[in-house]
């Protein structure tokens, strides 16, 4: 019996020291699997590095190291991760040949603000990408991007910014502010070069006005954004805005042009005097007259000898064009100031109206006629004429005279002051008493039929 005990207790220490053998010369397998510690989602191709020896994991996360000694330390790594040192433990079973060590590698995690340069206030919306990933600004300009790898360029951009572009060496926290876009030039005369002050520039919501020197500066412009000028007396320009930082405009001068007029002949009135605030004219040989950096809200007077004058006022807002316009009562038109060359034909009303009435058949004058315009009425003297002076404010003019059929004329459209009357004709047939009452009336029934029948009636 106690040979027996003794064999046992040989064979159990013979067993320990061959597990001691095996552990001490490095025969155990190290397994585990390496994981998110955010999600706990595997991680594939981390590194599992030991004594110089390195691993990756699988797909799954799951790795496996030959030959590990208990009590040593073992690294696990990844791009984006922070890395993490774990110690092989002893077999928890005798003869056990593997043990487990799993790792979880918590994320780098990148937390800063975006801000404007100018004004330090937070930049919300802003763009913050990098390593294949991208995220924005909140109210605060804050950001946060996790898992980025060393050496991955990160890219801060925001509209109305000029985007910045820094490179990621593992910091924790980085703060960054972006320089506003910023667009400068100068507004002059397309004619004479001379700088224009006031000049109003309109892009989106952003607005400026050219200072003395013609100069302006438009901050934080979207990349694309129209940049629209407009000055009193000039037509519009734009441009589109692109990455440049100076961009120059040139205003072509608005121009008003027209003929004077005589509002009943339409002869063109040479000598005429066409006054725009400060300035005057007089109307060439054909009755034209142009004016240039003509202002909205200016008044265009037109005056000549014999005539009243006739005004028009020129309306419209700067700052949008398309309603801005040219308006003139005296002959109902309407122009664009926006356009190249706005046309404004002034029609001045004479004083005196004469002219000739005549027979339209035989050309003859005719004397005695009826001649009146609201109210205002002369005689046509022996050779036709007539003359009207002190003309009220009426285009339509009335002539009659006996035998002729009475003419209304629109002065200016239909034609002038002189006027032809056609002649009147009447026929007539004459049925004594007797014959249009007697047999009861059919006989003057007849007669009467007959007459229509001939167009006597």
């Amino acid at each position: 019996m106690r040979d027996k005990l003794t064999v046992l207790a040989l064979v159990a220490l013979l067993a320990l020291g061959l597990a001691a053998f095996l552990t001490n010369h490095g025969a155990l397998a190290v397994t585990g699997q390496v994981l998110d510690a955010e999600t706990a989602a595997p991680l594939a191709e981390a590194a599992i590095s030991v004594l110089g020896r390195t691993v990756h994991s699988a797909p799954d996360g799951y790795y496996r190291l030959a030959a590990i000694a208990p009590g040593l330390s073992i690294v696990a790594q990844a791009d984006g991760y922070h890395h993490v040192v774990g110690q092989v433990g002893a077999p928890r079973r005798l003869f056990a040949r593997e043990v487990a060590l799993d790792f979880a590698l918590p994320p780098k995690v990148l937390v800063g603000s975006v801000r404007d340069a100018a004004t330090g206030a937070p930049l919300a919306g802003a763009t913050v990408s990098g390593d294949g990933q991208a995220v924005t600004t909140d109210a605060a300009g804050a950001y946060r991007l996790a898992r980025l790898r060393a050496g991955s360029t990160l890219h801060f951009q925001a509209d109305g910014y000029y985007p910045i572009t820094l490179p990621f060496a593992d910091q924790e926290t980085l703060a960054v502010a972006l320089p506003p876009t910023r667009l400068v030039g100068v507004v002059s005369d397309a004619q004479t070069s001379t700088p224009l002050a006031g000049a109003q520039m309109v892009a989106g919501g952003l607005t400026a006005q050219t200072d003395a020197n013609g100069a302006y500066s438009l901050e934080r412009l979207l990349e694309g954004s129209t940049v629209v000028v407009y000055a009193d007396g000039y037509l519009p320009a734009q441009a589109v805005f692109g990455d440049e930082e100076r961009l120059d405009f040139v205003l072509a001068p608005n121009v008003v042009s027209g003929t004077v007029r005589d509002a009943f002949t339409g002869a063109p009135l040479a000598g005429a005097t066409v006054t725009l605030g400060e300035r005057q004219v007089q109307t060439d040989a054909t009755g034209h007259y142009t004016f240039q950096r003509v202002p909205a809200g200016a008044r265009l007077l037109a005056q000549a000898a014999g005539h009243s004058p006739a005004e028009a006022i020129l309306v419209g807002q700067v700052a949008n064009p398309s309603v801005g316009q040219i308006a003139n009562p005296s002959v109902g038109q309407v122009a664009n100031l926006s356009s190249e060359a706005a046309t404004i034909d002034l029609l001045l009303r004479p004083l005196l109206l004469q002219g000739v009435v005549r027979d339209a058949a035989t050309a003859a004058p005719i004397a005695g006629a009826t001649v009146s315009l609201n109210g205002i009425y002369t005689h046509t003297a022996n050779d036709g004429s007539y003359r009207l002076s002190d003309t009220p404010g009426t285009d339509t003019l009335t002539v009659k005279a006996p035998g002729y059929r009475l003419a209304q004329i629109t002065l200016g459209q239909e034609r002038g002051p002189d006027v032809a009357l056609q002649p009147f004709v009447a026929k007539g047939l004459y049925l004594p008493y007797g014959v249009l009452l007697g047999d009861g009336g059919k006989k003057g029934r007849e007669l009467l039929e007959m007459a229509a029948g001939n167009g006597l009636n």
